[in-house]
């Protein structure tokens, strides 16, 4: 639980210059995330964390919006989850919400089935909770195999599958963690995922 001096010190990091618009309803919420501003997105989600409830609600609601535009879909890319995603993950609840969400608001691929690895904690293999970043490199899916999900307890794993191009979400081709070799993939539409090495805890 981040304390009100962290949150203000986020809050000024992601929000200094911007021009926020008065955020009262899950519609303010909503209106500033489609404006195509990462910035702004960037800001929104910030002060939106600060309040799980309304965060939890902000997420529903963006897995609903019809045919957001494709501006949009790239900066929400670029602010949401390049930046802040693996924090978003640390709420139960917008974990179980995140694929649908990404599946309507991230910039589609329309490229080949791709090989992908990931490096994942062994207890979100065995519930198939699976994060969202995978990567065509298997020496990324190593380095958090066995970093950070090796050490958050339990082991980690390396994990291997076949993605097709319709559980892509977005590639590397716009340049965010281009050195990773990103792919944002929908987990419900995983087919078999394979343990390919082991990293005890």
């Amino acid at each position: 639980m981040r304390s009100e001096k962290e949150w203000q010190r986020l809050d000024s990091s992601y929000c200094h210059g911007i021009v926020v618009p008065p955020l009262e309803t899950i519609d303010d919420y909503i209106n500033a995330i489609i404006c195509s501003d990462p910035g702004l997105i960037g800001c929104i989600l910030i002060k939106a964390r600060q309040h799980p409830p309304m965060l939890i609600a902000l997420f529903r609601a963006l897995a609903a919006i019809p045919s957001p535009a494709m501006e949009c879909r790239v900066a929400f890319h670029s602010a949401a989850w390049v930046t802040q995603g693996l924090h978003l993950r640390e709420i139960f609840e917008i974990d179980e919400l995140l694929p649908a969400a990404l599946a309507n608001m991230l910039p589609g691929y329309t490229g080949p089935p791709m090989e992908l690895f990931r490096g994942e904690r062994l207890s979100n293999h065995r519930l198939r909770a699976y994060g969202p970043a995978w990567s065509s490199d298997r020496s990324i899916g190593e380095m958090f195999a066995g970093g950070v999900n090796c050490e958050a307890g339990g082991g980690g794993v390396l994990l291997r599958t076949i993605v097709q191009p319709s559980a892509i979400l977005v590639g590397p081709e716009y340049g965010h963690q281009r050195w990773e070799s990103e792919y944002i993939v929908d987990r419900r539409a995983l087919g078999a995922v394979e343990v390919i090495a082991t990293f005890p805890g």
